[in-house]
């Protein structure tokens, strides 16, 4: 279990290390972007193409993140028993990501990479086929944290 732990420490540092990089770009990508185009009556498709690419990079890490840390939003539709309540949602923390992976995110990538999927903007950037490849990355990710939460819960 130790070495299962460290992994896991070293994941979300990475996970938050890349967060902290993706924001920084973002938000210096927005401000050159603003500065081209209203200073100097400049804009690149590729440079809205690329903040299009890290905000859906950032999206899909927060997701996972906020998943981690308990952050994330729960809806309660009815009343349930505590014992009922734990137990539909240590169902939920595995079977809801392998099924987005299996009925919507693995077509979409496997089409995606079949046709190495571009931007739809005309002279933008290529690549979109890595970026819906998180889809199931991410998922993936969940599905472990989901795990961990259930060895966890259980010990």
């Amino acid at each position: 279990m130790g070495a299962l732990k460290t992994s896991f420490i070293v994941l979300r540092r990475g996970m938050s290390a890349v967060g902290g990089l993706l924001v920084i770009l973002l938000f210096f990508s927005v401000i050159s972007a603003a500065l081209l185009r209203y200073g100097f009556s400049a804009g690149f498709v590729q440079l809205y193409d690329f903040q299009h690419y890290v905000f859906g990079c950032l999206v899909l890490f927060s997701i996972v993140y906020a998943f981690w840390k308990d952050r994330h939003v729960r809806v309660e539709l009815a009343p349930i028993k505590d014992r009922t309540f734990r137990r539909l949602w240590l169902l939920s923390l595995v079977c809801f990501p392998v099924l987005y992976i299996g009925l919507l995110a693995y077509p979409e990538v496997a089409f995606s990479w079949k046709n190495f999927e571009g931007s739809a903007e005309p002279g933008g950037l290529g690549g979109l086929f890595l970026l819906k490849t998180l889809l199931p990355i991410s998922c993936f990710v969940i599905v472990l944290i989901g795990i961990r939460k259930i060895l966890k819960t259980e010990s």
